[in-house]
C-alpha cells in the first residue's frame, strides 16, 4: 500500500482508533507523537489541547492497559515492534521525515521507548527509568503479571544514542532517581526544577508554553530557562539520601527519614526537598516547633509549591496559631482555588478564630469541591450550632431560665392557701422617738 501524499493534497489527514488519533499538517516534514500518562482509554489522550495546535503533523497514542507501552499500542499492534512499523508507516503517509516523541510519567518512558526504536528524539516528564523500583509510578499503576520487554531504558538509549531532553521535579524524589540513571549518557540533557512534584509537563506549559519548548527542541534551539532550575544532578550522594529518607516516610518510619533528611542537610543545608521530608515527618509526630521551622523554610523558598504552603501552614494550625494559618490558608486559596483541602483546612482554622460564618462558607467551597468532604461539613455544623447555644447563653443569662412544663388535668390538685403570721416591725430610733412624743402630747 502507497502510504505517500502528493503536493496538491492540502487537506488534514485524520486517521484514529481506541489507541490513537493522527492529524497531519501538509507542508510540515516533522511528526510529533504524544504518548499518554496511565488511565487513559477509548479515545482520550494527553496533550490533546496543546497538540492540536502546535505547527505539525501529530500522533496522539496511549495505553490504557497502563503496561507502559510493552505491548503495543491499540490499534497500531500488539508489540513494540509491529507498533513501530505502523508509526513508520504514518510517517511516510503525512511525509515525516524527522520523529519527536513527547509523554510525561508512563507517557514520559513510552516517548523514550519508542523515540530510541524510531530514530526519533525525545522530550520526557517526571519519568521511570527503570521500571517497579518501590514506590515508583510504575509499582504503583503497573498491573501485576504485565510483560515486561524493556524493564530498564538505560541501555537502550545508550545503544541508540537517542537525544533526550528530560525535565524531572525535585520535590518527588522517584523522579530525580529516574532521571540520575540517565545524567551520565552523552545524548542526555536535564533540567531538574525546584518547588515542583510529578506535574513538571503541568508546569512547563504553565510557565514557558509547552508549544514553545517542543518548538524550541526539535529546531535544536535553547530551551527556555527556568528560574526554578535545581542542583540535584550535580549530588548524586544527596539524592542517595533523599531517595532513602523518601522510602522510610512511605513506610512510615518517620525516626529513619529524620536522620536520613539531617544526613542530606549536612550536605547541602539548602536542599528544599530534604527540608520537605524532614518537616512533614516532625508534623506527622506532632514536633511542631522542628515542623513548622522546615516547613517554612520551604515555604518562604518555594512560594509557588502549593504543598510546601500548605503544610506550613498546617503546622501552624496545629501549633495553635489560628490567625496566622487562618491568614496562610486563605491566601492559599486565592492562588489555588481548586484546593479542596486549602478550603477545608481554612474553615477549622476559621472555626477556631470564632469566625463562623466564613468557616460555613469555606467548608461548602470544599464540599463542591470535593464532595467527600460532606461527612466533615455535616460534623462541623453541629459544632457550630452547638458552640452558638452556648455564646448566646453567656450573652444572655435569661435564655437559661425556662418555663414550667404545664401539667396535665389529672395531676391538677387545689393547692391549699397558707397564711404566715406578720412579724411586728421592728421601729428604728426615729419610729421610736416619734411614738414617745405622740405619747406626750394631750
Amino acid at each position: 500500500m502507497d502510504h505517500s501524499i502528493t503536493e496538491e493534497q492540502t487537506s488534514p489527514i485524520v486517521k484514529r482508533g481506541k489507541g490513537f488519533h493522527l492529524i497531519s499538517r501538509p507542508g510540515s516534514k516533522n511528526l510529533i507523537i504524544y504518548f499518554s500518562g496511565t488511565g487513559k482509554r477509548n479515545g482520550k489522550f494527553d496533550f490533546w489541547a496543546s497538540g492540536q495546535k502546535i505547527n505539525a503533523n501529530v500522533l496522539f497514542v496511549s495505553d490504557g492497559l497502563n503496561h507502559w507501552y510493552q505491548q503495543g499500542i491499540q490499534g497500531l499492534g500488539t508489540t513494540t515492534e509491529q507498533t513501530v512499523e505502523s508509526i513508520k508507516g504514518f510517517a511516510d503517509t503525512v511525509g515525516a521525515e524527522r520523529i519527536f516523541t513527547v509523554g510525561a510519567s508512563m507517557g514520559g518512558y513510552g516517548a523514550i521507548l519508542y523515540a530510541s526504536l524510531l530514530g526519533g528524539q525525545a522530550l520526557a516528564f517526571s519519568f521511570d527509568s527503570v521500571l517497579k523500583l518501590p514506590t515508583s509510578p510504575s509499582e504503583k499503576h503497573m498491573p501485576e503479571g504485565a510483560p515486561i520487554h524493556y524493564p530498564d531504558i538505560v541501555p537502550l538509549v545508550e545503544s541508540t544514542n537517542t537525544r533526550i531532553h528530560i525535565y524531572a521535579g525535585e520535590m518527588y524524589t522517584m523522579d530525580i532517581v529516574g532521571a540520575l540513571r540517565m545524567a551520565n549518557l552523552p545524548s542526555v540533557t536535564i533540567d531538574t526544577l525546584r518547588g515542583v512534584d510529578h506535574s513538571s509537563a503541568r508546569f512547563v506549559n504553565l510557565s514557558a508554553g509547552l508549544n514553545k519548548v517542543i518548538t524550541a527542541f526539535m529546531e535544536g534551539r535553547p530551551l527556555p530557562r527556568f528560574r526554578e532550575i535545581g542542583y540535584l544532578t550535580q549530588q548524586p550522594d544527596l539524592v542517595g539520601l533523599l531517595h532513602e529518607a523518601h522510602l522510610h516516610f512511605t513506610n512510615n518510619d518517620m525516626t529513619a527519614c529524620k536522620e536520613s533528611c539531617r544526613t542530606a542537610l549536612s550536605i547541602d543545608p539548602y536542599s528544599e526537598a530534604a527540608h520537605y521530608l524532614i518537616g512533614r515527618a516532625y508534623l506527622l509526630t506532632r514536633k511542631l516547633p522542628a515542623a513548622a521551622r522546615h516547613l517554612g523554610y520551604v515555604a518562604a523558598a518555594l512560594p509557588d509549591f502549593e504543598d510546601g504552603q500548605f503544610y506550613f501552614a498546617n503546622a501552624l494550625r496545629a501549633a495553635r496559631r489560628y490567625h496566622a494559618a487562618e491568614d496562610l490558608f486563605s491566601r492559599q486559596t486565592i492562588k489555588w482555588p481548586k484546593s479542596s483541602r486549602g478550603q477545608y483546612n481554612l474553615s477549622l482554622a476559621q472555626e477556631a478564630i470564632g469566625a463562623f460564618g466564613d468557616a460555613r462558607k469555606s467548608m461548602r467551597q470544599a464540599v463542591e469541591l470535593e464532595p467527600r468532604f460532606e461527612p466533615k461539613e455535616a460534623e462541623m455544623l453541629s459544632r457550630l450550632e452547638a458552640k452558638e447555644e452556648t455564646e448566646t447563653r453567656a450573652l444572655n443569662p435569661l435564655a437559661r431560665v425556662t418555663a414550667p412544663k404545664p401539667a396535665s388535668a389529672a395531676s391538677k390538685k387545689p393547692i391549699k392557701k397558707t397564711t404566715t403570721p406578720k412579724r411586728p416591725k421592728k421601729k428604728t430610733l426615729y419610729g421610736r422617738a416619734k411614738s414617745a412624743i405622740w405619747k406626750m402630747l394631750p
